[in-house]
């Protein structure tokens, strides 16, 4: 083999090591920060309940169902998000007392394996209210 073809070749090889990562990765994405409107759920009655378990009426329920560590998702037009806290913390933290009522929740948007969830920073809820993330979280000392 010349030279040149050796080095072509080397580059094809690495080309399609690199394609095969690429395609294994399954196209996740960990995205950047989004601001997105909508409502917090607990996903525990949202999924089993659908026509009744969000909305006010649901309000209370949904709350109390977070703060018992329920997983907790977000409505937004249409799509199901679930929801991660800050760190390795509960999204509870963040997100208690928000549930059934307009809301702007800003986070980082994370999509892997098909799923789609935000790992929340701030939620602006109607009544003006904010929860935001801004200590330090106990345990490790990165994100994943």
């Amino acid at each position: 083999m010349t030279r040149a073809r050796a080095s072509v070749s080397l580059i094809a090889a690495f080309v399609l090591l690199a394609t095969g990562v690429a395609v294994a990765h399954g196209g996740d994405d960990h995205g950047g920060e989004v601001t997105l409107t909508g409502e917090v759920l607990d996903l525990h009655c949202y999924m089993l309940h659908p026509e009744t378990g969000h909305g006010p009426d649901h309000a209370k329920c949904a709350n109390s169902c977070i703060d018992r560590g329920l997983p907790a998702g977000f409505l937004s037009d249409g799509k199901v998000y679930v929801l991660l806290g800050p760190g390795h913390d509960s999204p509870a933290k963040v997100v208690a007392g928000h549930a059934g009522q307009p809301v702007t929740l800003t986070g980082k948007l994370v999509e892997h394996g098909g799923m789609a969830a935000i790992q929340v920073k701030s939620v602006d809820g109607e009544s003006g209210a904010k929860t935001s993330h801004t200590k330090p979280h106990s345990g490790h000392d990165h994100d994943h």
